[in-house]
């Protein structure tokens, strides 16, 4: 979306309608954060016992596998 037409939204917003957005934008960093310290913490697991891991995060063959 174009920053003119992000303006013109956001300008549209109920202050109850800001306050949950903002909420929002605080909160999903965080969220993120979290999932990816759980995604390092299974890579590490999954090179540790690198055939557990292979079929836990691919449980299928990719084109070019041998």
């Amino acid at each position: 979306m174009h920053s003119g037409n992000c303006r013109r939204a956001l300008e549209t917003l109920s202050p109850e309608e800001t306050r949950r957005t903002l909420h929002e934008l605080q909160v999903h960093p965080i969220e993120l954060e979290l999932q990816n310290e759980e995604l390092r913490r299974v890579l590490k697991l999954a090179e540790a016992e690198p055939g557990k891991g292979a079929t836990f995060f691919f449980p299928f063959r990719t084109p070019g596998d041998s």
